[in-house]
């Protein structure tokens, strides 16, 4: 869910706010791959902050 509930929310504020469900989708995506490329030290990140 960190993963994939921040770029879900930003497409879908960026498409009611602006009604460009392009532009939603294009930054949308775009944030999905950034976080997906950090994903590793996100993981070690959070298993840290729970052990």
């Amino acid at each position: 869910m960190i993963l994939s509930l921040p770029p879900l929310g930003l497409f879908l504020g960026i498409y009611f706010l602006t009604g460009n469900i392009i532009m939603g989708a294009i930054l949308g995506f775009g944030t999905h791959f950034i976080i997906l490329v950090f994903s590793t030290k996100i993981s070690k990140l959070l298993t840290k902050v729970m052990s």
